[in-house]
C-alpha cells in the first residue's frame, strides 16, 4: 500500500518514482528468458553472440529487421513479460493512484517491452499526453520502468514535465516514417512551463504516471539496446460512454482534439 504522502506527491507532480519495486527474481527472469529468445534466434540464423542482449540483438537487426519484429511480439505476449506486470503489488499500486478499492477490477489496455538499439530514431515519441493515445476520460495510470540497463540520459532515457497532468493539452498529428501516426505537442506550446526531470532509473525501479503527465522517449546516443517496459492500466467502470474497451476506432475521437486535424483530414 502507498502512504498518503507518496499519493500526494502523485497528485501534485503527476507522477512517482518507486525504488526497488520489482524484486531480483522478477527482473532476472525476463533477463533469462528474454535470452533465451535471443539466442534462439541467433543458431536458427547461423549467428552466435556472448553477449546475446545486445550484440546478438544488433546482429539480428542488421541481418534481418524482421527478427527483431518477431522478438518483439514474442516477449510481448510472453510469461516473461507477464510476470512483472500482472502482480498483485501492480495492480494494488494502481488502485491506490487511482483512488479504487481493493475489489476494484482493472484493465491492463496494453504492456510491452521497448527494444531501443543505439542510434535507433524510428520510435522515438516527442512531447505527448499518454490520453491522446487511450480511451477518452478514463481514468488510467501508466507503468514504466527499465529492464536489462540502468535508464540513463545516454541511453535515451524517458523525460516528464512535472505537474504538466493538471491541464490537457491540444495536439498535433503527424506521420512518421514507419507510416504510423503520431500525436505530438510542440515544443513551443510548453516552452519554460514546467520543469524537466529526466528519469534516471535503476532495474527494479518503476515510474508511475498520470495520463496527462507530458513526456517523451529520447535518443539512445548509447553502445547497448535500451529494454524498456511499458503498461498502461485503466479503470473500466469510469469509461463514460457507451463502447467496448477492446474497440479501438475511438481513435478518431482523438484526432478531432488535434489542432491541426482539418489540415490533416485534407492531407489525406
Amino acid at each position: 500500500m502507498l502512504t498518503d504522502l507518496e499519493i500526494e506527491l502523485y497528485n501534485k507532480q503527476g507522477f512517482i518514482v518507486q525504488k526497488d519495486f520489482f524484486t531480483v527474481d522478477e527482473i532476472n527472469q525476463f533477463n533469462i528468458k528474454l535470452t533465451k529468445i535471443i539466442d534462439f534466434f541467433l543458431v536458427k540464423n547461423n549467428l552466435s553472440s556472448s553477449n546475446p542482449l545486445h550484440n546478438g540483438f544488433m546482429q539480428l537487426d542488421k541481418l534481418d529487421h524482421k527478427n527483431i519484429h518477431i522478438i518483439y511480439n514474442i516477449i510481448r505476449n510472453s510469461d516473461a513479460l507477464s510476470y512483472l506486470t500482472s502482480s498483485q503489488k501492480v495492480f494494488n499500486t494502481i488502485r491506490n493512484l487511482l483512488g479504487n478499492e481493493e475489489d476494484t477490477p482493472l484493465y491492463n489496455m496494453y504492456h510491452i517491452s521497448r527494444m531501443d538499439p543505439p542510434s535507433d530514431i524510428r520510435f522515438l515519441y516527442k512531447w505527448h499526453q499518454e490520453s491522446f493515445y487511450t480511451i477518452p476520460n478514463t481514468n488510467s495510470v501508466q507503468l514504466w520502468a527499465p529492464l536489462i540497463e540502468k535508464s540513463t540520459k545516454e541511453n535515451g532515457t524517458i523525460d516528464v514535465l512535472v505537474g504538466s497532468h493538471k491541464k490537457e493539452i491540444q495536439h498535433r498529428i503527424e506521420k512518421v516514417p514507419d507510416g504510423h501516426e503520431q500525436k505530438y505537442i510542440k515544443d513551443e506550446d510548453i516552452k519554460d512551463k514546467f520543469e524537466l526531470l529526466k528519469v534516471e532509473l535503476n532495474p527494479r525501479d518503476a515510474l508511475f504516471f498520470h495520463p496527462y503527465l507530458i513526456h517523451k522517449s529520447n535518443h539512445n546516443i548509447g553502445n547497448k539496446v535500451r529494454y524498456s517496459l511499458v503498461s498502461h492500466y485503466l479503470d473500466p467502470l469510469s469509461v463514460d460512454y457507451h463502447t467496448d474497451i477492446t474497440d479501438l476506432s475511438f481513435g478518431e475521437h482523438h484526432r478531432k482534439r488535434c489542432i491541426n486535424y482539418k489540415e490533416y483530414k485534407e492531407e489525406r
